[in-house]
């Protein structure tokens, strides 16, 4: 598994972008997908557009 780049929140409270886009929302079947999901600039979190896929997510 991906391990989530230094951001917002503690890594053991968080996930990467790459992994809730892909096991949790079911969006995508491979990473390489979720890739250029992300570079479409598609995906906003709290407002901004990411496209860093270990981005740290927060749960809510």
């Amino acid at each position: 598994a991906p391990k989530p780049s230094s951001g917002p929140h503690k890594s053991r409270e968080c996930l990467p972008l790459i992994l809730i886009i892909r096991n949790k929302l079911k969006y995508a079947l491979t990473y390489r997908d979720v890739v250029s999901i992300l570079m479409q600039r598609l995906v906003t979190v709290d407002g901004k557009v990411r496209t860093d896929q270990k981005y740290p997510c927060g749960f809510m």
